[in-house]
């Protein structure tokens, strides 16, 4: 079917432009972060000629070009950041970039109880989308008052997207509000489609729930058969990927089975055979990331999938998320949305028999030679990455948010600099830490990146331990830390961040250098404290869930092979912290990261209240 009605716009007005920072702003922070990591004078000395070079020699044309660009788009930085960040690196999606939104455990007396919790999630998730389509979702504020909206359009692409593999750089897909929609299923690597609208009506749980039912006993029977684990393309690297779906949709039969993946309004994952890894709340967490590889759940994920909502029979259960179209909080928002849905679903205990009684639709497919030859690589590379991951869940209940706030400090803030001070104690060096700053006050605008270590952070960090120093010395440093983070945080989320500028700078530097408009791409972009600036060992991010819902918790895998990933929560009275490492670096521990950013908090918070 097609678009039954254009959606009405989200503000009387259109959201302003965000602005492009001075070059002399961006280059004297940028000197700032690459003077933390820089492991000798000269280095740093040589990085500083570069930048000087790069602002005699052309700075000043990119940025006349940037501002040409700003002026004709609503929106200049996605348009660099977008496919630097997440579309052109060829790495797998799993681990590497798909965060997962762990849901609180389920224990379900039964079989019938497990399908009608998955009917109700998806359900949740649709009348969560009917709310988005017809604008009566509540918007979203940067002030309590109301005064200044936040873009709202990653709701509108949250359940219409698709991340399609192509070679060199991904493509969004995007499919338009319709009369009639879909969801895939996936069960025993099988897809599967159930129509969740119909003639603009969703349809009920009950009826979801039948179609459930019925594509567990169609993948059972056909599961005896040989069936091609199609998924397993979105697992591995992404050339590969755009490789394997070029030779696929060759055949008509691919085309059209592609094509209800791709128009899908969300992914499901009915994972209904028992796996034994499972024993803790981090385990959950590596279940929903990657399904513990081939051997157990993880061909049952498309990765390429915007959502996908993961159900498995112990009751572990929550969001696989490509990240590429929305950032955790706006993905939160419609969870919770979702679970409490089902929550009140749940207590009403209304089974009925579903009136219209559908049937859900498998899709087909033909693989030839090398297709199956590129599926065998990907799960390789899959399997390799799921069992590399350590994950580890760690619940801080010495205090939280309320105590942080009654010392003054942001607590934001506070944990930020508690990771510095852990990873100074175990490598006696800061390193380019990434935390996203949301820059939705702006049109189509996502986020940019607060950089925490700073020098007044490792300034602090040296004297933090040292017996030497007396206390009030080291609050003074700290206070000095604490003020720059909530300055350069202030400086993000107002659109005065520098690492979208840079992207823009460097990569509008090396397309001159492609078309020999400049002899080569400029040494400020190509020295080894760039890389090492633009490399982030300590990844990480605050999302705060709502209170009534217990358990939750978002994860993801280190954005480099030696580094951390760090998701954390802050409530009321704890701290809940999903940090993960590669088990194959052997410098990286996440347990002992964990342990020590916990007894960072517990040594800055004592150094404050003894010394105030």
């Amino acid at each position: 079917m097609t678009l039954t009605v254009a959606a009405a716009p989200w503000y009387d007005k259109p959201l302003q432009k965000p602005p492009v920072p001075s070059l002399e702003h961006t280059l004297s922070r940028y000197v700032e972060y690459a003077s933390v990591l820089a492991k000798t004078p000269e280095q740093l000395e040589q990085t500083r000629g570069n930048v000087k070079e790069f602002l005699r020699d052309g700075g000043e044309k990119m940025q006349q070009k940037i501002l040409e660009i700003a002026d004709m788009n609503p929106n200049w930085i996605n348009l660099f950041w977008l496919p630097e960040m997440y579309l052109k690196p060829r790495y797998p999606l799993p681990l590497y970039s798909n965060p997962a939104y762990v849901f609180p455990k389920q224990k379900f007396n039964d079989f019938d109880d497990y399908l009608d919790y998955s009917a109700n999630l998806i359900r949740g998730i649709l009348s969560f989308k009917s709310l988005i389509d017809k604008r009566r979702a509540e918007r979203d504020f940067v002030d309590r008052a109301g005064a200044m909206p936040m873009c709202m359009d990653q709701y509108d692409r949250l359940l219409t997207s698709y991340r399609e593999a192509r070679a060199g750089e991904d493509v969004l897909l995007r499919a338009p509000i319709n009369d009639d929609e879909h969801v895939m299923v996936m069960c025993q690597n099988q897809a599967f489609t159930i129509a969740v609208k119909i003639r603009g009506e969703f349809v009920s749980a009950n009826e979801i729930r039948h179609q459930l039912g019925k594509i567990v006993e169609m993948a059972k029977n056909r599961n005896g058969r040989n069936v091609t684990p199609m998924a397993a393309a979105t697992a591995g690297k992404r050339d590969q990927a755009a490789i394997f779906w070029a030779a696929a949709r060759i055949d008509p039969l691919n085309q059209e089975s592609f094509a209800q993946v791709v128009n899908s309004v969300f992914g499901v994952c009915l994972d209904i055979d028992y796996c034994d890894k499972v024993h803790s709340h981090s385990d959950e967490g590596q279940f929903i990331l990657h399904g513990y590889g081939s051997k157990y759940s993880g061909l049952n994920r498309w990765f390429e999938h915007t959502m996908q909502l993961v159900v498995a029979v112990d009751g572990t259960n929550g969001l696989c998320i490509e990240h590429s179209v929305a950032e955790g909080i706006v993905i939160i928002k419609m969870a919770e949305h979702a679970l409490r849905f089902e929550r009140e679903q749940a207590k009403k205990k209304q089974l009925t028999e579903p009136k219209m009684k559908i049937n859900p639709r498998p899709l087909k497919w033909r693989v030839n030679a090398q297709m199956k030859n590129i599926l065998n690589d990907q799960i390789d590379i899959f399997d390799s990455l799921a069992a590399d991951l350590e994950l580890e869940v760690i619940n801080f209940t010495d205090f939280g948010k309320e105590k942080i706030k009654s010392l003054h400090i942001s607590p934001d803030g506070f944990v930020q600099l508690s990771m510095q001070l852990a990873h100074f104690r175990m490598y006696g060096r800061l390193v380019s830490t990434y935390e996203s700053a949301s820059i939705r006050r702006f049109h189509y605008g996502r986020v940019d990146n607060i950089r925490s270590a700073t020098p007044e952070a490792l300034n602090w960090v040296r004297v933090m331990d040292n017996k030497e120093k007396c206390p009030k010395e080291k609050l003074q440093l700290f206070h000095q830390a604490a003020t720059k983070q909530a300055y350069i945080t202030k400086e993000n989320i107002t659109g005065y961040g520098i690492d979208n500028h840079l992207c823009a700078l460097s990569t509008l530097s090396l397309a001159a250098a492609q078309r020999k408009e400049i002899p080569k791409q400029f040494d400020m972009f190509t020295d080894e404290l760039w890389f090492e600036t633009m490399r982030f060992p300590l990844s990480t991010s605050q999302v705060t869930t709502s209170a009534d819902i217990v358990g939750d918790y978002l994860c993801y895998g280190p954005v480099v092979d030696d580094g951390y990933g760090n998701g954390y929560n802050i409530q009321k009275n704890e701290i809940l912290m999903a940090v993960s490492s590669r088990k194959s670096c052997n410098s990286t521990n996440a347990a002992e990261f964990g342990k020590a950013v916990c007894q960072a908090m517990r040594d800055i918070a004592h150094l404050v209240e003894t010394n105030q």
